[in-house]
């Protein structure tokens, strides 16, 4: 019996540019990487986004922005992971817009990882919030305008150092 996997997957590439072409679609990434190693950063949105993972500095370096004009939404399904790894190191900047994650946003996960929030909002509907991760992690969560809400948990310095100003 012949398998309908490549069908699917063709169908749903079809349909991914079609929608990219009219302009209807956000993102067609799964997961959205920003750094050195990949060579796409600074990155600063220009579309609304839907992503499942979002990695910022993973391996690198990696600089995000979402501006505070024109107003978008970035959407991440699972985690948002600012310098992941020993060798990361990540900024994302939160200037305008809705920034929604729906299980955990990571600063400074094993790496060194600022968030600097200047305006918009943050919600985060899942796991929450962690800042200063791991014992090898260093995370700062600068909150200057705009606002942030965790339904659930908000961890600064959880297993590494973290600040929250």
């Amino acid at each position: 019996m012949k398998s309908n996997t490549s069908k699917r997957r063709w169908r749903w590439w079809v349909g991914a540019v079609a929608l990219v072409v009219l302009g209807l679609a956000s993102s067609v990434w799964a997961d959205l990487e920003v750094d050195t190693s990949q060579g796409n950063t600074p990155y600063t949105m220009t579309v609304n986004l839907s992503n499942n993972y979002e990695y910022i500095g993973d391996n690198g370096s990696g600089s995000f922005t979402q501006p505070a004009s024109p107003v978008y939404t970035n959407q991440v399904n699972i985690d948002l992971e600012i310098a992941a790894s020993t060798t990361g190191s990540g900024s994302y900047t939160l200037s305008g817009g809705i920034l929604s994650a729906s299980q955990w946003e990571d600063g400074g996960m094993y790496g060194t990882g600022l968030f600097t929030q200047t305006g918009g909002s943050n919600i985060l509907t899942g796991s929450g919030l962690c800042v200063g991760t791991t014992p090898a992690g260093y995370g700062t969560y600068n909150l200057q305008v705009g606002s942030i809400s965790a339904a659930n948990n908000e961890y600064i310095g959880y297993g590494g150092t973290g600040t929250f100003s």
